[in-house]
């Protein structure tokens, strides 16, 4: 039972370190108008270019829950997105996102991968034109 246990614990603790290195590029404050506090991070190492589109995976995570990240009885923490980015002219699709009921993406969570994912074009001092804008000058080509 104790070495069954022990490779429980082996496979959790890989599993959570696999492939995430989130990054801090941006933070959000009320004081200078935005909806809540928080960080904006990226995974660099999602990073990739692949047939001139940059994808990157990218987190917001909050400082306390808001009426504005709410709905029913899940409170939002966090937010994770796996964007497609058309750098060159500043648009992007966003493929999936998630919703987390705690910080850095932990805890319970709501998915959504739209079935057609429309392209939008990205608004100047936005937190998506810090995300494009980091991905599209630290992307790895695959």
């Amino acid at each position: 039972m104790k070495k069954l246990f022990f490779i429980f614990l082996i496979i959790i603790f890989t599993n959570n370190a696999y492939a995430y290195n989130w990054l801090l590029i941006y933070t959000t404050s009320k004081e200078n108008g935005a909806i809540a506090n928080g960080k904006t991070y990226v995974d660099t190492e999602s990073i990739k270019k692949i047939d001139g589109y940059v994808y990157a995976w990218s987190m917001i995570d909050l400082d306390e829950t808001s009426d504005n990240f709410s709905s029913g009885d899940f409170s939002v923490l966090s937010i994770k997105f796996y964007d497609q980015i058309q750098c060159d002219i500043g648009r992007v699709k966003r493929l999936n996102y998630s919703f987390y009921n705690g910080n850095y993406g932990t805890g319970r969570n709501i998915t959504d991968a739209p079935k057609d994912p429309e392209w939008s074009y990205v608004a100047p001092g936005t937190i998506e034109e810090t995300i494009k804008n980091f991905a599209c000058k630290n992307y790895m080509d695959d």
